[in-house]
């Protein structure tokens, strides 16, 4: 991960990319998340920015980028 984890303001500029691969670890499970989930997911990631997410949720994001500058956005989710 580049640095600590992500602001509000900086995870919300990649939430908006959609070149931005998007990885969700949840417990044990790790995943790539595409279209519809990909949506769904980034949907609570903001609820939790705005303080309208479930009590309990909770979200850490990161980004990672490769030496030809394509970024992922990990997004630790957990309750």
């Amino acid at each position: 991960m580049r640095g600590g984890p992500l602001d509000a303001k900086q995870a919300r500029r990649l939430m908006k990319r959609p070149d931005v691969h998007v990885v969700r670890a949840y417990e044990l499970d790790v995943a790539e998340v595409r279209g519809a989930e990909r949506d769904a997911l980034l949907a609570r990631v903001e609820e939790f920015f705005a303080e309208n997410a479930p009590p309990y949720s909770e979200f850490e994001l990161g980004d990672f980028r490769d030496q030809n500058h394509r970024v992922m956005l990990m997004v630790q989710e957990s309750c």
